[in-house]
């Protein structure tokens, strides 16, 4: 975004102001929570994990400490130094030349000022005010330079735990560290405020305290609360967090004590006390804006929901998490003393894999009776209760091995299972009679590919070798090779509103079967593409969509069919279709495509809304497979396991993001150049060579919008760039005078 237009050596000076307007457009799609899914149960996530190491600009692979300023940066905290991220990049702070050595980082903490504190485990503490860095100096020798937590009061007082003891600054007083004496010798670990102005913290032998006007007020020796020892605490309002380490017992346990007045005495705590037997040790204990209360553990991490019952994150295995926040947009942030980074955001789609062992096996078709969901594989029929856990039934062990390629249910709660094998076709009733078709009750072969139930109560079955007719519980009809299909191989099926069936073949176009009838529509309808992998009949365009292979068609009801060039969105072929009143879904190997109807059949795709992996969608579609459409909800098959996808359950966010600028530099013809502040005016040198800006949206969702920006009194019009792509803008050839950046 190089905007340099040659150079001319001005005697005046540049007078540069720096301001910032947001000009941001944003859409992302925020999901509801998982309850609002209902009956889909417990065991879907919706959660995208990503994991910053090494590799993408961290120092080392180690994170002890993670903070967000108000600002919107984040902040991580490692031994090998502090890092400030902005959404594309980790800047190293504290460099030596600047007079300030930052490394050995074990605590940040953000303060009601909006200064930064930062806490090392042998240089003591220091403090960011958005200029720069500048160390604290501490009262006492007795106090330790190794720092474990901060916390303010209600009065403004910044409390330091340190290695050896406890420690205070002092609001409208020079940064001093200040000893507090009844803890000398103690190290204190974590610490917390209640709304009664008393300070909370845990020390290294297990105990817990409540601090108060210079005071202890009340304390837990180890053993009063739990049987296992104290490790860390969260203070909210009248409500103290304490996670515990592992006792006798398997895993930790969350501690719940409310205060139920301000005498801090032994009858002034209600204690509750929830198990975590897959933690051991909790280190952190995170509130977020969803009421949900999340802890890390040494082996770990999860959440409490509003009913405090736990739910684990299983994406990340069994790794030891330091410190957890979220983020002003919602995304879950977890410190990781041996891994790095990891972001936890949500998703468009709800994965029901993780959970079970369904995220295994590639999905061939999907279908709903009741609280049960059926799968079709390649090695059987999976059932899954409302929580999405494999359930063994007589049907499902009697096909185990066998290739199922589609799975229905008819409007009598009966049962289609098309196999792919000697099997041939299964259908269960409502009260679990099975009957079963194969070549000798008339089908044309066993290898079934599709069953769709007619408007007059038989049902059209797709196989390798044409389509039959069940009706009345027997194969009335058949329709192959003889009746005039040059290719019998169906892959899909659809009725029209004249009861015609229309039969998508794989290689000759579109059967249609009308009276006892077989005509085709092809090449000399405009069907220019042979493989037909699905059709969508659409009531208020009055026609049908059709997907060949990577072209899309429409066809009218004159029975004409146009080809639609416009949407060339995504890799491969369309998969499949799904028509809603004012828009078409698309369904490639890499995600979903909402384009609206309008423009489609116009052939003008202008705005084209990608739903794929960056929204949580991690893995391929499975081709030649069937996805369910039902209750607002897409099912969708996938190469590992079942995703679900609900539109009108996602809601836009309004909030737009944070945007800065991050550093402004210029060069002289000796090289030299300043950071400046948000904000902040500056003068350039007359020598100036070049003006470099770097900005960015401090948002890391997958969708970070787009930044519109322009130097006033230089710039003619505004300039636009995706937010993840946004790259330093140069200025030269600028003359004397005053510009603001925007």
């Amino acid at each position: 975004m190089d905007k340099a237009h040659g150079f001319n050596i001005r005697k005046q000076q540049l007078i540069f102001l720096l301001s910032l307007a947001v000009l941001c457009t944003w859409l992302n799609a925020r999901p509801a929570q998982a309850e609002n899914l209902g009956e889909a149960g417990y065991g879907l996530t919706n959660q995208i994990v990503e994991l910053y190491n090494s590799k993408d600009g961290l120092l080392t692979n180690e994170a002890n400490t993670i903070c967000q300023t108000r600002d919107g940066y984040i902040w991580v905290g490692s031994y090998s130094g502090l890092m400030r991220y902005d959404g594309r990049s980790f800047f190293v702070c504290g460099e030596e030349e600047d007079g300030i050595r930052l490394d050995g980082i074990r605590a940040l903490y953000e303060d009601e000022h909006g200064r930064l504190w930062i806490g090392t485990n042998e240089d003591g503490v220091f403090w960011y005010d958005g200029t720069g860095f500048y160390p604290t100096p501490k009262e006492a020798d007795s106090l330790s330079d190794s720092i474990r937590c901060f916390a303010e009061a209600a009065d403004g007082t910044i409390y330091v735990g340190t290695a050896t003891g406890l420690a205070c600054i002092e609001p409208d007083k020079e940064a001093l560290l200040r000893e507090i004496p009844v803890f000398r010798g103690q190290t204190v670990f974590s610490l917390g405020a209640d709304a009664n102005g008393a300070v909370w913290g845990i020390c290294g032998d297990g105990s817990a305290f409540a601090l108060k006007e210079g005071e202890v007020v009340y304390r837990f020796e180890p053993g009063m609360l739990d049987e296992a020892d104290n490790y860390t605490i969260m203070v909210e309002g009248d409500t103290i967090y304490i996670g515990t380490g592992a006792g006798t017992t398997q895993g930790s346990k969350l501690l719940r004590l409310t205060l139920k007045d301000a005498q801090y005495s032994g009858e002034s705590f209600v204690l509750e006390s929830y198990p975590v037997t897959s933690m051991r040790a909790i280190n952190t204990i995170c509130r977020t804006e969803a009421n949900e209360l999340w802890i890390g553990s040494e082996t770990g991490c999860g959440w409490f929901d509003e009913t405090m019952t736990f739910r684990e994150v299983k994406d990340i295995g069994s790794i030891d998490i330091t410190q957890i926040i979220e983020d002003y947009e919602g995304s879950i942030w977890l410190a990781s003393g041996k891994e790095g980074v990891y972001q936890i955001t949500e998703g468009a789609f709800y994965h029901a894999g993780t959970a079970s062992e369904l995220g295994s096996y590639a999905v061939n078709a999907v279908a709903k009776l009741g609280d049960m969901m059926y799968v079709a594989t390649d090695s059987g029929l999976l059932a899954a209760d409302k929580n999405w856990n494999i359930v063994d039934t007589e049907l499902t062990e009697s096909l185990k091995g066998i290739r199922i390629r589609h799975v229905c249910v008819d409007s009598k709660g009966g049962l289609w299972i098309g196999t792919y094998s000697d099997l041939g076709l299964i259908r269960v009733s409502s009260d679990g009679r099975r009957t079963d078709w194969t070549e000798s009750d008339g089908l044309l072969s066993n290898r079934i590919r599709q069953v769709l139930e007619l408007s007059n109560g038989d049902f059209a079955v797709a196989t390798s070798l044409g389509v039959n007719i069940i009706r009345d519980g027997a194969v009335a009809e058949s329709y192959g090779t003889q009746e005039g299909m040059e290719n019998p191989m169906i892959l899909c099926l659809l009725e029209t509103s004249q009861g015609a069936i229309l039969a998508g073949s794989d290689g000759t176009g579109i059967y249609v079967i009308d009276g006892g009838e077989v005509s085709r529509i092809d090449k000399t309808n405009g069907l220019t593409a042979g493989v037909v992998l699905r059709m969508r009949a659409d009531e208020e365009a009055n026609g049908i969509w059709i997907s060949a292979g990577n072209r899309l068609y429409f066809l009218e009801e004159g029975g004409k069919v146009r080809e639609i060039t416009s949407f060339t969105q995504g890799i491969g072929g369309i998969f499949d279709i799904q028509v809603t009143k004012q828009a078409v879904w698309l369904m490639k190997s890499n995600g979903l495509y909402r384009v609206m109807k309008e423009e489609l059949l116009a052939d003008t795709c202008e705005e084209v809304v990608e739903y794929s992996d960056k929204n949580g969608l991690s893995v391929d579609l499975n081709a030649n497979a069937w996805n369910l459409y039902q209750d607002g909800r897409l099912y969708l098959s996938t190469t590992k396991g079942v995703y679900l996808f609900a539109e009108q359950e996602s809601q836009q966010r309004h909030d737009p993001p944070k945007v800065v600028v991050n550093e402004v530099s210029w060069q002289s013809y000796q090289k030299k150049g300043a950071l400046v502040s948000d904000g902040e005016s500056i003068v350039i040198p007359k020598d100036v060579v070049r003006i470099t800006i770097s900005f960015a949206s401090l948002s890391f969702l997958p969708d970070a919008g787009t930044i519109s920006y322009y130097l006033e009194g230089f710039d003619e019009e505004t300039a636009e760039v995706e937010a993840d792509r946004a790259i330093p803008v140069s200025y030269t050839n600028l003359s004397g005078g005053t510009y603001r950046f925007h």
